[in-house]
């Protein structure tokens, strides 16, 4: 019987063998698939920047892009716009190398038969007016100065405008650019135009404006207010503005109201307000300032209580110093000197029915980077809530 069993075993052994020898043969019905080796016959422009888009044409690139790859002197490229089985669109990756453009179509790969030049991308390091009033400001005939790497070689291919007109340039070199701001602007952008590739400089305000400049000092300043987060809710981050630490929300969208309000509260889960402040910085050229602001909502429940809106030299807004009493009424204010602190105004704590406007004025007799905005101490359950400020401008004579 066991030997009738191993004979069996091994009749059943055999047979599977013998399948699977067939199987390995010639006449087997196995397709074989030979993929064609991609042809290069053009890559357009043949230099360029990183991020340019470049054109190859060819053969037999086939119409599926996972199964390509692309190489500018062996960096690989990590955007494929376009595949086509004659064409391909690219960028040219971050770290481009010059040399020859690789098409990879599954295994196969071809090189170009011309090399691509990578340029080298400009950059602006810095950009000056010789204005009196400051670096940051320019009227017509001013000199602009433009400092960077990589400009180019041939300046006659080089542009300069301030928002859409274009400035004249007085002189040009790799890293320096020199034009002259043009006459009639009143605040504008200067960007460069190098041989196609475009980039966008500073900004320069006419330090002769007068009237209402606050669109040129200060962002996000009067309803509807933008707010930074990407959330709809009650509470929010007022773009632009800029908050101490555990300073809480900046920005309060009460039920039906859209346009919002500049807040500043404690309680209602906004925590507790030690000095914190809310502003902007910016730079402001010689002359008369009238601050105005509008408070729309102005509540004292309990605890401490203190908010002024202050202009100071430099980035930062002082802190409050003690409690006095301010017409009447203790609450935070200064009380101590604070060279740095170029005036402010006391917000009362008296609860409103109807809007209240506060006013500042300054004099600067020369040009001035400060911050601008609210240092509060609110403790409890204190609100404020503004609608808009406003910055209004005359010039020394």
């Amino acid at each position: 019987m066991r030997n009738l069993f191993n004979n069996n075993i091994k009749g059943v052994f055999l047979s599977v063998l013998a399948l699977l020898s067939s199987g390995c043969e010639p006449e087997a019905n196995i397709k074989e698939y030979v993929y064609p080796a991609p042809v290069i016959t053009e890559v357009s422009p043949l230099e360029g920047y990183e991020g340019d888009q470049v054109i190859i044409i060819g053969e037999d690139f086939g119409d599926r892009v996972e199964a390509v790859s692309v190489d500018f002197g062996g960096i690989p490229v990590e955007n494929i716009y376009s595949c086509k089985n004659n064409m391909l669109v690219v960028q040219v990756p971050e770290g481009a190398q010059s040399g020859k453009v690789g098409v990879t179509v599954w295994t196969n790969k071809t090189n170009s038969e011309s090399d691509f030049k990578v340029i080298p991308t400009p950059s602006i390091i810095s950009m000056t007016s010789d204005n009196p009033s400051g670096n940051l400001f320019a009227q017509g005939g001013d000199k602009i100065t433009v400092r960077g790497v990589n400009f180019g070689e041939d300046a006659s291919k080089f542009k300069a405008y301030v928002n859409e007109t274009e400035a004249v340039i007085l002189s040009a070199s790799n890293t320096e650019i020199i034009l002259e701001y043009p006459s009639g602007i009143t605040s504008g952008i200067v960007y460069l135009d190098l041989n196609g590739y475009k980039l966008e400089g500073s900004a320069f305000i006419d330090s002769s404006i007068e009237g209402d400049v606050t669109s040129l000092f200060i962002k996000n300043y009067k309803q509807p207010f933008l707010r930074s987060d990407i959330t709809d809710g009650e509470w929010g981050t007022a773009m632009y503005w800029n908050t101490t630490s555990g300073f809480g929300s900046s920005l309060n969208f009460p039920l039906g109201n859209t346009d919002g309000f500049i807040a500043i509260q404690a309680g209602d889960g906004q925590g507790i307000k030690d000095n914190a402040s809310l502003y902007q910085n910016t730079t402001l050229p010689s002359g008369k300032y009238k601050f105005t602001i509008n408070v729309e909502e102005n509540t004292k429940v309990t605890g401490r209580y203190g908010c002024v809106f202050a202009v100071a030299n430099g980035s930062t807004l002082p802190g409050l110093d003690s409690e006095k009493d301010v017409n009447g009424v203790k609450q935070f204010t200064y009380t101590e000197e604070h060279t740095e602190l170029l005036g402010y105004v006391q917000i009362t704590t008296n609860t409103i029915s109807e809007p209240v406007t506060y006013t500042l004025e300054l004099n600067l007799t020369e040009t001035k980077s400060v911050a601008i905005g609210f240092v509060a101490m609110f403790h409890g359950t204190n609100s404020l809530k503004i609608s808009e400020i406003k910055i209004e401008r005359s010039i020394n004579q």
